[in-house]
């Protein structure tokens, strides 16, 4: 018995079965085997409706503005731990101890280390150091003391060596040098580490 496969592609509508046995049957196969494959093809439509619409918005901004007062302080920052420890003006205005004047020599200038302007004397950090007396005189030799404490890294100082000079400036300015000179006294007087 011999088998035919047909294979039909039919586009754009289908034919029928009786015409393909029609045209096949003289042949002699006893059946057929039909295979239909449609292919057909859609086109799509797509209609967009586009409404347009504005919408407006009025935007009211309102700001109040109060009044406020801001008050910073300024902050020092050291490398050394602050401290109680302090070396009075006798302690630094020996030669011997000269040794330990970290970061200032005797023969440094008084007002351009200090940034200050004094008329009443003109002096070295080691003289300075050594001065007798009361008001600027006294401020000065505290003043020294009080920078080699807060320079010298054995030494843990109330003070860092900015506020030092801070603190002599603001004396200056204001014409203050007791005040001034009795905080750095104190700190002055804390007790001495060094030998």
């Amino acid at each position: 018995m011999a088998v035919l496969v047909l294979g039909l592609a039919t586009t754009g509508g289908a034919r029928s079965i009786s015409s393909f046995t029609r045209w096949i049957a003289p042949t002699g196969y006893t059946s057929i085997t039909y295979h239909s494959s449609t292919t057909s093809t859609t086109k799509a439509t797509t209609t967009s409706s586009y409404h347009h619409a504005t919408t407006t918005t009025k935007a009211t901004t309102t700001t109040t503005t109060m009044p406020t007062t801001t008050t910073t302080k300024a902050t020092m920052t050291t490398s050394k731990p602050k401290g109680d420890y302090g070396c009075t003006p006798g302690y630094w205005r020996q030669a011997h101890h000269y040794d330990s004047w970290a970061g200032y020599s005797p023969g440094q200038d008084y007002e351009t280390v200090f940034g200050v302007v004094d008329n009443s004397f003109t002096a070295t950090l080691g003289q300075a150091v050594r001065f007798g007396g009361g008001g600027r005189y006294a401020l000065a030799r505290h003043a020294v003391a009080a920078l080699l404490n807060s320079a010298n890294p054995d030494v843990e100082y109330q003070f860092t060596t900015t506020e030092v000079i801070e603190l002599v400036q603001d004396a200056y300015e204001t014409g203050d040098f007791e005040d001034a000179k009795d905080i750095l006294e104190d700190a002055n007087e804390e007790g001495c580490p060094l030998s």
